[in-house]
């Protein structure tokens, strides 16, 4: 593999000045052969974090309605993205799909991040907005779009600044034609699951700043064109979230 886009792309990561590697992909213990996702180990997992991330969500409610920081949130409206699966077989997940955003959006110019954006007045709710982004980003029709659980609750480095992920499972043949946004989005790729397992394509670091030390999940991989894949910040923790029902299987 050629790793010189990959290392000019990590000399981009906007690290603080005290950081150290950090812990192994969940799934680093499992044999090759055992690292694949099934339609229903992702929504029973999925169902089994939603009581944990009821508290995470009543957290975000009280810091909103606290009147010293009505400014801030006014400004931070939430937001919702749709993690999009694809499966052949209504069973077994083969791929997911991400975006690299052009560079004339306003926010993380040339990341790679999944379909999704804040919250439009017209939306209804969280779960409409990430449908509606994604048909608007790369042309995927809501209707062939199975959702089939929602995702840990994710905090930006805005401290009232939420995106709630909504994991959806399309079949292949239902996907049709992907068109990115001319405003939005560069490249939509389409990147298999045995890439995000692959030994030493997954890499994680712990960030010290102070009060918080996250720690932050990069994945170097290449899409089905094989052009490369550099996923790292919210788009990388989400992911890695899900991921973690490989640990629990």
């Amino acid at each position: 593999m050629n790793n010189t886009y990959f290392e000019t792309k990590n000399t981009e990561l906007p690290r603080p000045k005290s950081w150290m590697p950090g812990p192994v992909a969940p799934w680093a213990l499992l044999n090759l052969n055992n690292r694949s996702l099934s339609l229903d180990m992702v929504q029973n997992y999925l169902e089994s974090q939603r009581s944990k991330d009821v508290e995470l969500e009543a957290a975000f409610v009280k810091s909103s309605e606290e009147p010293a920081v009505e400014d801030v949130v006014a400004k931070e409206r939430p937001s919702a993205v749709l993690v999009p699966f694809i499966t052949t077989d209504n069973k077994t997940i083969e791929s997911v799909i991400v975006t690299t955003r052009t560079m004339t959006v306003n926010s993380h110019k040339g990341q790679v991040s999944f379909p999704g954006g804040r919250i439009e007045e017209g939306d209804e709710n969280e779960l409409q907005a990430a449908l509606r982004e994604a048909k608007e980003e790369i042309n995927l029709e809501p209707q062939v779009v199975k959702i089939i659980g929602q995702s840990s609750l994710t905090q930006t480095r805005s401290k009232f600044s939420k995106i709630t992920p909504f994991v959806g499972v399309i079949n292949k043949a239902d996907l049709g034609e992907l068109i990115p946004s001319n405003e939005e989005v560069e490249t939509i790729h389409i990147v298999n699951v045995d890439q995000l397992f692959a030994p030493d394509n997954y890499s994680s670091e712990v960030w010290d700043f102070g009060e918080i030390s996250p720690t932050i999940h990069i994945y170097r991989v290449h899409d089905n064109n094989d052009q490369p894949v550099f996923i790292w910040g919210a788009t990388a923790h989400i992911l890695t979230d899900i991921l973690h029902c490989l640990e629990s299987s």
